[in-house]
């Protein structure tokens, strides 16, 4: 296995931080027209020659695996402007925020380990016990920081 993402910074009065980001949100919006520039048959077009592109996003999540990114979903947004994509990328956001944070969460409980072994669980029920305990728990946490 590669080296850990993380590195040690110096703090003070002799402490240290070693520090690495597990997971990360990636968003690239475009405008309507595309949002580049070219030359067409000699002309340059610019976004306001392409009306009918309309505006768009993809976002994704990512682990930060040693030496690489790793996708883990992505989805692609179209709307007619701007605020409504914004709304969008940040509600399906959260909802995979709250997705990869109660997985991570259960796998790290010691009693929700087991319950995530398949031929432990005894209903499907169970499963989703688990996950809407630890989306709760996430929630809580959330909820705290505003």
């Amino acid at each position: 296995m590669k080296k850990v993402p993380a590195t040690w910074k110096d703090d003070c009065q002799g402490k240290k931080d070693y520090d690495a980001a597990l997971v990360r949100l990636s968003t690239r919006y475009w405008p309507r027209g595309g949002g580049y520039s070219a030359i067409i048959d000699g002309k340059w077009e610019h976004n306001e020659d392409r009306p009918t592109i309309k505006p768009s996003a993809r976002s994704a999540i990512l682990f930060n695996l040693p030496g690489d990114y790793v996708e883990v979903v992505a989805k692609e947004f179209e709307g007619e402007s701007f605020d409504e994509i914004k709304e969008q990328v940040e509600q399906w956001a959260e909802e995979q925020y709250v997705r990869i944070w109660s997985a991570v969460y259960l796998a790290l409980q010691p009693k929700s380990a087991e319950a995530l072994k398949l031929t432990n669980l005894e209903t499907t029920e169970e499963l989703l016990s688990h996950l809407k305990k630890a989306s709760e728990t996430y929630r809580k946490w959330k909820d705290t920081l505003q």
